[in-house]
């Protein structure tokens, strides 16, 4: 037990929901070790899961959030994705094509893989119904998806003017 709580990661102490991932783990490891006639018992079989208390609540953005995001992502620096575990490198996508992403994420849910393989013909701004369409390979539900967007919506109008000079098979964004 002090050993599964003392557990730490770069010096800062793991939560409890990782702490009963390595518990689950060390546990099976130990059943294995007594069904293969390599131990008498285990020694952690009397160990419970510690109840979770410090995980964090998630909410939405409020509007007033969502309006200094994209405000911020439009002046930003430019940076690429690919520093490695989620992290930016320096150079590549713009802050104001940055900005049309996270409005395109927020208002249809994408998610960052099937936004990655989205290409200029897979969006249709021209008639009503708007729509954006992802591809079966990519999407989570492994079949061809297409997402309503708002016709209000001023992420139209981004669009329109992000995709206008784009061949149809080319990315849509520099991600």
């Amino acid at each position: 037990q002090n050993a599964i709580a003392g557990l730490q990661h770069g010096g800062k102490r793991l939560k409890t929901r990782t702490r009963n991932h390595y518990l689950t783990a060390i546990k099976s490891f130990c059943n294995w070790m007594v069904e293969d006639n390599r131990a008498s018992q285990s020694p952690v079989a009397n160990l419970s899961a510690q109840k979770v208390t410090d995980h964090t609540e998630r909410r939405p953005l409020s509007e007033n959030e969502i309006g200094r995001l994209l405000k911020s992502a439009r002046a930003g620096a430019d940076f690429r994705w690919g520093g490695g575990k989620g992290r930016p490198t320096t150079h590549g996508i713009s802050g104001p094509e940055r900005a049309v992403v996270y409005q395109l994420v927020m208002e249809t849910g994408l998610r960052s893989s099937e936004v990655a393989s989205l290409t200029a013909v897979s969006f249709n701004l021209a008639t009503l119904p708007y729509s954006v369409t992802v591809e079966a390979a990519y999407s989570k539900r492994r079949r061809r998806d297409v997402q309503l967007l708002r016709a209000d919506s001023d992420l139209i109008p981004l669009l329109r003017e992000h995709l206008g000079n784009k061949l149809p098979q080319v990315k849509a964004f520099n991600i």
